[in-house]
């Protein structure tokens, strides 16, 4: 059985999760508690598997509650995996996050997922870390294309030829024209200014490196 304690603030989000998790064989939330606080000391009382992690926590005025109870647990109990639960895909949160020892997250709107995601962190670790730094980058590289003001259809069909798509995969997948594909294109790579898609894949991965 995965023993699980939850940290939240909000009181419908701590019985919705524990709702969710409790239905499966394999895992329960032993506790739920709303504060920094409370985590600790109910992880100095009793042993924990996962801990799950609210990151946006009231008492810190800086979005970072989460981040500071994932680096406390993994200084004083390391055999505990942390999973953030956030409200949304914020890139340099979720990099301070796993920075701090967390070894995944997971948006609310995704929660019908959750169970999935602890039994990977606690199974798998090497193969959810994997995951996580894929995620992250994805996002990363999501956040430089903000830069470029690309449209969502042009990131979208940017991630998708990255992905090895071709013009006609991405048409029938949205059901568009061939001609209609190629116009965004063509768009996206003068607002990156570059000639081809490989060479908007260079563009963006120099970025990432800096």
């Amino acid at each position: 059985m995965i023993r699980i304690i939850h940290a939240e603030d909000e009181e419908s989000w701590r019985y919705l999760i524990a709702n969710k998790i409790n239905r499966e064989s394999d895992m329960q939330v032993v506790s739920s508690v709303a504060s920094v606080n409370e985590c600790l000391q109910e992880l100095d009382r009793a042993h924990y598997d996962i801990a799950l992690i609210d990151l946006n926590l009231s008492e810190d005025e800086d979005y970072a509650g989460g981040i500071r109870i994932a680096g406390e647990i993994q200084l004083l109990y390391a055999h505990v995996k942390v999973i953030m639960v956030t409200s949304n895909e914020n890139y340099p949160y979720m990099e301070r996050s796993v920075v701090a020892g967390a070894r995944h997250y997971i948006t609310k709107s995704k929660v019908g997922q959750i169970a999935s995601l602890i039994r990977l962190v606690y199974h798998d670790a090497d193969q959810s870390m994997q995951l996580l730094m894929h995620s992250l980058v994805k996002y990363k590289e999501l956040s430089y294309l903000d830069t470029f003001n690309l449209t969502p259809r042009e990131k979208t069909i940017y991630l998708h030829k990255k992905e090895g798509l071709s013009n006609q995969e991405i048409a029938d997948l949205y059901m568009l024209s061939i001609s209609t594909v190629r116009n965004q294109i063509t768009s996206m790579l003068n607002k990156i200014g570059a000639s081809t898609t490989a060479f908007a894949f260079q563009k963006i991965h120099k970025l990432l490196l800096e």
